[in-house]
């Protein structure tokens, strides 16, 4: 999009990459004409690595982040069994009681399944058990809390860049289409459109990774409760319970710490600029 100007320009005159003011005669110097335009060029190319680079790394953070998340989901789900397995107990008997531990499926079990099932419920209430399973669980809150250390840190680091480029998003849509719309010119119209095209994309991509991690933990609190606590001891009982309520906690990006980022903060935004845009218009025509 850079050299489109040079091939949309049917009347053969000097025009740059990018429409700007300078305080000298440009078009009458071809030596200081070819600079403008090659360091314009040069300038978009890296100013479009600069922000592909910077946006890539954030939105895997956020992917990354949101992973993890599921896989603690995961592991809060099955604390019980991977305890089980730790005992020494084989995975085919330990997914036979998976299935079949609330008793729903248990006239379907042989013999052999139900006094396997039987015994796993005796080990269950051992104390050895219980103690490894509360270590279990115990991982599984420190490192809910380290996901949530890392999103603060992040949040920290990330929070101006991320809202200079939504309020960046946000004028681009507003004043950019003004000017396509009150400029006839096509040159204008393709140049200053890419860069609406891009704020937007920008803004959507940015809306819906953090929409998948808010997703994601929000997700949390029910794996976390899909794990069966209620066939352990009560000691254990109340610790899951004080873990379930620590997981309503789920991690999230701002927007200038007001706003979570999600898409719906995305759809106001749009919104918001449309409206701008509207009432500048019109402001304009009358």
């Amino acid at each position: 999009m850079a050299f489109y100007p040079l091939y949309a320009n049917t009347q053969h005159e000097k025009c740059l990459a990018v429409p700007a003011w300078f305080p000298f005669n440009w078009k009458d110097r071809d030596t200081v004409y070819q600079m403008l335009f090659t360091l314009q060029c040069v300038g978009q190319f890296n100013l479009t690595n600069i922000y592909g680079v910077s946006d890539t790394l954030i939105m895997c953070l956020l992917l990354i982040t949101g992973k993890q998340l599921e896989l603690l989901g995961c592991n809060f789900q099955n604390c019980v069994y991977n305890t089980l397995l730790q005992l020494g107990i084989s995975k085919t008997t330990v997914l036979e009681f998976s299935f079949n531990h609330d008793g729903e499926y248990r006239h379907q079990l042989s013999k052999k399944s139900k006094i396997n099932t039987n015994l796993l419920y005796l080990l269950i209430k051992t104390d050895k058990f219980q103690k490894l399973l509360q270590l279990n669980l115990h991982e599984c809150v420190r490192h809910h809390q380290e996901i949530l250390a890392f999103i603060r840190r992040l949040e920290k680091f990330i929070w101006p860049i991320l809202t200079i480029k939504i309020v960046s998003s946000m004028f681009y849509h507003i004043l950019i289409c003004f000017v396509i719309v009150c400029n006839a010119n096509r040159t204008f119209f393709y140049t200053l459109g890419q860069y609406e095209v891009m704020a937007v994309y920008e803004l959507l991509l940015f809306s819906y990774f953090g929409q998948y991690l808010v997703t994601k933990g929000q997700h949390l609190q029910t794996q976390v409760y899909a794990c069966p606590w209620y066939i352990n001891q009560n000691a254990f009982m109340k610790s899951f319970l004080i873990a379930l309520k620590g997981c309503q906690r789920y991690p999230y990006l701002s927007i200038a710490k007001i706003t979570p980022l999600t898409l719906a903060t995305f759809l106001s935004i749009m919104k918001t600029s449309t409206s701008y845009f509207t009432v500048l218009r019109q402001t304009i025509e009358k």
